[in-house]
């Protein structure tokens, strides 16, 4: 019994001891990116599909520590996509796009022990999104274009394999957006759309998970 009280009182202990690397008045900069693709292959009726989605994403950020294990921060990120699919054997869809992101956001560390621990994060953020799609078969086209705000938590792992150097990997527990679109189709037609969006990548897949590495300093060594 006086075991397992030790163990927890240790645990406890561990989980408030501060960080040097994130311990208030420090600073840090990160690299993220994440990525991956994905088949698609739906059949409804007389109706088949098949193609596959790519994406890949970069983002930086800085954050300062206005408390112990809080932190403050802004970031920048960039995203790629591009997806072929075919219908029914001969309608040809070749898709690409461009997302450009900003926010800022607020991160809370749990630390179990100086090398690893959980996080939590919340975000505000906008994007600008272009993407132009083509029917090569039919030799028709489209220009789409969008533009969102929302607001979104995060949670996930940090671990300091160095005392500078930290190694986060994060997913996206939900995020609620505004945005509003506007699709040009080569025949002249233009149409509008806006709506709310709600996502998770608990719903969706394991690929969208982020990496990130973070240079901490502002601190002694």
């Amino acid at each position: 019994m006086k075991k397992h009280l030790f163990l927890i009182a240790a645990l406890i202990v561990a989980t408030f001891t501060a960080n040097a690397q994130i311990s208030k008045g420090n600073q840090a900069i990160g690299l993220s990116f994440s990525g991956g693709s994905n088949s698609i292959k739906n059949q409804t009726g007389n109706e088949n599909e098949d193609g596959k989605n790519k994406n890949a994403a970069i983002s930086f950020d800085y954050s300062y520590f206005v408390a112990d294990k809080t932190a403050i921060g802004a970031f920048l990120g960039f995203t790629h996509s591009d997806a072929n699919s075919i219908s029914n054997g001969d309608d040809v869809l070749d898709s690409k796009g461009d997302s450009y992101a900003f926010g800022v956001f607020g991160k809370k560390y749990f630390m179990i022990s100086d090398k690893f621990g959980g996080l939590g994060q919340l975000s505000l953020s906008g994007s600008d999104f272009k993407s132009e799609s083509t029917n090569i078969v039919a030799d028709v086209s489209s220009k789409f274009k969008s533009w969102a705000l929302g607001t979104g938590v995060n949670a996930g792992f940090v671990f300091f394999p160095w005392k500078r150097l930290g190694i986060e990997t994060s997913l996206n527990v939900f995020n609620l957006s505004y945005n509003e679109s506007t699709t040009t189709h080569s025949s002249g037609v233009i149409t509008k759309g806006s709506g709310y969006n709600l996502s998770s990548s608990f719903t969706q897949s394991f690929e969208d998970i982020k990496f990130t590495l973070r240079y901490h300093f502002g601190f002694k060594k």
